[in-house]
């Protein structure tokens, strides 16, 4: 019998030292309710939903792959989810500095955009605790926010967001449903407590 050669089997997976200024968190659209089950777990570290909408798991970028990290994977490397989270926080704590806002008006709906030089950074940023707390002091306590790609992060404070679906929600949804990497349409309100959806 012939070994069915296929791209998976062709990434290298790293050694642990090499592999560890690379683990990140990825953002992804929750797809169907099968798929997030193990998502619902809140203490799943390897993946678990953010959103209503929104799910992240934690991955290896190596070599231009996205290598998705298993219980075997970690098994191999023999390291404990503790060190995980601090390479995880080591790493993302590393983009911050390149952040930078655009702002906007519609009327006077005044909205802010988030970017950063590598694009799919600036919406995961935005469920990373001690930024959040940064953009807290930023744009006060309580703060919303949209993501409706990967690469698309809008933020907005909380005296507008009564204003939110006449001035804004609609171009959301258009950039979402336009998008070749939609992430979610929901409106995300974010404080101390953390990120939570609040609708549509």
């Amino acid at each position: 019998m012939s070994e069915i050669i296929t791209a998976k089997n062709l990434v290298t997976i790293p050694d642990w030292q090499t592999a560890k200024d690379s683990i990140l968190p990825i953002l992804a659209p929750v797809e169907t309710n099968k798929e997030t089950l193990p998502a619902l777990r809140s203490d799943d570290m390897l993946c678990r939903l953010v959103t209503d909408n929104i799910k992240m798991y934690l991955a290896c970028v190596y070599n231009g792959a996205i290598i998705r990290l298993t219980e075997n994977l970690i098994a191999q490397w023999s390291v404990s989810f503790a060190i995980i989270s601090l390479a995880i926080d080591e790493n993302l704590s590393r983009f911050v500095s390149d952040v930078y806002f655009e702002k906007h008006y519609n009327n006077r709906f005044e909205y802010f955009t988030m970017h950063h030089p590598v694009a799919s950074i600036s919406p995961l940023l935005l469920f990373y605790k001690p930024f959040q707390q940064a953009l807290c002091s930023k744009f006060g306590s309580t703060f919303y926010a949209a993501v409706p790609e990967l690469s698309t992060a809008v933020i907005f404070r909380k005296k507008f967001v009564k204003a939110y679906e006449k001035r804004l929600r609609d171009d959301v949804i258009l950039t979402y449903d336009c998008s070749t990497r939609p992430l979610s349409k929901e409106l995300i309100e974010i404080s101390k407590d953390g990120a939570f959806s609040v609708g549509i």
